[in-house]
């Protein structure tokens, strides 16, 4: 294993199908796990005519793309995931095993202009069943009539019920393999299928929709939509809630919001007397709903974008960074991510400038912010949450 420029990624080689794949990923995750237990049963289980046109929702590091596409001598392969962390890392596997018929997707949905063109989807599954649903009726939806969906993820991760929720869908279902703990199944587009489940019709899961809601904070209404996917996406949660209470940017402050989501912490931040606010979030379903959420808003000095912190902010300076740092990777607590938001956040604030999060009363964040601010204070708590501030 071999470290890459920054020292935050590695290259290292796995074997699929009898194939070596070159993988790029993040080093602090053991080598076992960078290429998922989901990716090696799609990587025996997919088989497919060397000039289908394929679409991968959940590509991950890009190790099962790069051999789907070496596959597909006149075909191609589309690549989507919601982190634009997995986009980066999916991009640099495909450049490192010379992949030339494979490409990555930034928008969130290929639809309406890639509706009933691909030849097959190929989906690990993620978590949260409506996103899941959101990405069975897209795979749906872009297949050609007897176009074929792949489908592979975790038993504890809801693998289970997405396979019962596509077979709902699609109405057939060929179970193509079981190993430690995952599971694949096969389902074929039948363009004449008839009384498709109520669940397609739902906001954020159909084409083009949006999940909309009214918050009102502060004593001022924000028009809002979220999607699946993303963190809360139609509520204010109770961290978030107390954050915006004690959030005080000061006046004629440049604004950061990192790991924004819908955008509710930065949108109650422009609406103070700030010069200007940006939202960074690595979840492209987050900024998607984020920029039209300033759009609905009217909020002109704010502007969002993807990001995936751990690779850095660039040269702006801010005097305060607020932030709800997620502590979750699928369902284990994982702190690399949320220490990562307070590392950056440092190096981005100007002299004097402020970080404000909020977080977990068991989340001993202080102990991380302690060594590189000047000040740590705890300006608020509950039972629940804390609010802790830190200066440089």
């Amino acid at each position: 294993m071999t470290p890459v420029d920054n020292q935050q990624l590695c290259t290292f080689t796995v074997t699929l199908q009898g194939q070596p794949i070159v993988v790029i990923a993040r080093s602090e995750r053991p080598v076992g796990n960078r290429v998922s237990p989901a990716s090696m049963l799609l990587a025996e289980a997919v088989s497919l005519p060397s000039t289908s046109h394929v679409l991968m929702l959940g590509c991950g590091c890009g190790a099962l793309a790069a051999l789907l596409a070496r596959q597909l001598s006149t075909g191609s392969v589309g690549l989507i995931d919601i982190n634009i962390g997995a986009l980066n890392l999916a991009q640099q596997t495909l450049q490192a095993n010379a992949i030339h018929n494979a490409s990555i997707i930034t928008e969130i949905s290929v639809l309406p202009e890639g509706a009933e063109s691909f030849d097959a989807v190929v989906i690990e599954a993620p978590q949260g069943r409506r996103l899941i649903r959101r990405w069975l009726l897209e795979a749906y939806c872009a297949l050609r009539p007897g176009g074929q969906l792949y489908l592979a993820g975790p038993n504890d991760q809801g693998v289970r019920p997405a396979i019962a929720d596509a077979e709902a869908l699609f109405g057939n279902m060929t179970p193509l393999g079981y190993k430690a703990r995952h599971r694949v199944a096969r389902f074929v587009k039948n363009p004449s299928r008839a009384n498709l489940p109520d669940w397609v019709a739902e906001p954020g899961i159909a084409p083009g929709t949006w999940v909309e809601f009214d918050l009102v904070v502060r004593g001022e209404t924000f028009r809002l939509c979220g999607l699946p996917g993303v963190f809360a996406y139609n509520k204010l949660d109770a961290g978030t809630q107390l954050l915006l209470e004690h959030m005080v940017p000061p006046s004629g402050a440049r604004v950061l919001d990192i790991g924004c989501g819908y955008g509710i912490i930065g949108l109650v931040a422009s609406r103070q007397d700030v010069a200007a606010v940006d939202l960074v979030d690595a979840n492209l379903l987050a900024v998607a709903a984020t920029k039209r959420n300033i759009a609905r808003n009217d909020i002109a000095i704010a502007q969002a974008w993807a990001c995936d912190i751990r690779d850095g902010l660039g040269a702006s300076r801010y005097d305060c960074v607020v932030t709800n740092p997620p502590f979750h990777s699928g369902k284990e607590v994982n702190y690399d991510i949320a220490h990562a938001f307070i590392i950056q956040a440092r190096a981005a604030l100007k002299p004097g400038g402020q970080l404000v999060l909020v977080a977990n009363r068991f989340l001993r964040y202080e102990r991380v912010m302690q060594p590189i601010f000047t000040f740590v204070d705890r300006i608020a708590e509950t039972k629940s949450y804390q609010v802790l501030a830190g200066t440089c």
